[in-house]
């Protein structure tokens, strides 16, 4: 919530500019510079509540308290009022603590001589009005825990927590709901650039896998589109002709062996016709050799 406060104020400005309302944007300066709620930035509460328990003002650190409290926490249903009592109560211990640890002793007197009138009804700090006449309490049982680094930390993390969820909680302007809608449309138009870019991308992949493809179909030469067609019958006819081929040159060499010297003609070869199977040039070779053999008889 913070930082949409910061960008709204941003936006506020921009507009008090260009409309030249000079006078109103002194006056909003002015307050941005006094707000206590640091424009709902928790991290900056938590530092000034650290602030003013360091320099010991007590006087301040109430006030800054019963703000916050007028301006925050009295709009929280009553369930939460326990909550908000303890936090205050360890935000007062922090405090003490603080001015133990320090050696200012005038300080922790003070703090027990003007919260005695608010602090000695409550059970809680029923024992904690010894503590300035003790030597070494962070020695004592009772209160040597508070003087620990860990409790300090276990109150700011659960102070910071508390303050966050209460901003988040609370109903929001709505200048605010704006920028955020704003903030949200700017995301949701990123994220579809982003969807478009990669189904842009998926497309043109399967494009180029497809134009692949496609080239080396066209690679290959076109009867092969046709080999499946060749079954175990064309297999068996083609070895057939070859087997009926080779048998025809020993049939012709036996004849011409038993024929007279000069009765021997060479033997043409038939000829060979375009589209004629290996078959009917064998067939044409064997009624070639015996016209020669009828002859020489």
């Amino acid at each position: 919530m913070g930082s949409a406060v910061e960008r709204t104020d941003k936006h506020v400005r921009e507009y008090l500019i260009y409309r030249g309302f000079t006078g109103t944007l002194k006056q909003l300066d002015s307050d941005i510079k006094a707000d206590k709620e640091k424009g709902f930035r928790v991290d900056k509460i938590i530092d000034q509540l650290q602030q003013l328990v360091q320099s010991c003002d007590l006087p301040g650190l109430k006030e800054y308290w019963l703000y916050l409290d007028r301006r925050l926490f009295c709009r929280l249903e009553d369930v939460y009022r326990p909550t908000v009592n303890k936090l205050r109560t360890s935000l007062y211990r922090y405090y003490v603590i603080n001015t133990i640890q320090k050696g200012n002793v005038e300080k922790t007197q003070e703090f027990f001589q003007k919260q005695a009138l608010e602090l000695q009804a409550q059970a809680e700090w029923r024992d904690w009005f010894v503590l300035p006449f003790i030597p070494a309490p962070e020695q004592n049982p009772a209160f040597a825990p508070y003087f620990s680094r860990q409790w300090a930390d276990t109150f700011l993390v659960s102070l910071h927590n508390f303050l966050s969820v209460l901003f988040q909680c609370v109903p929001q302007p709505v200048l605010l709901s704006f920028d955020a809608e704003v903030q949200k449309m700017t995301s949701l138009m990123e994220e579809n650039e982003q969807q478009r870019q990669t189904i842009f991308a998926l497309q043109t992949e399967s494009r180029e896998q497809k134009d692949g493809d496609q080239m080396v179909q066209h690679k290959l030469p076109l009867y092969v589109q046709n080999m499946d067609r060749l079954g175990d019958t064309e297999l068996d006819l083609v070895s057939s002709q070859r087997s009926s081929s080779a048998s025809t040159t020993p049939s012709r060499n036996f004849f011409s062996t038993f024929l007279p010297q000069g009765k021997r003609t060479p033997g043409k070869a038939a000829p060979v016709t375009l589209g004629s199977s290996p078959s009917q040039t064998a067939v044409g070779k064997k009624e070639t050799s015996l016209s020669q053999v009828g002859g020489g008889a």
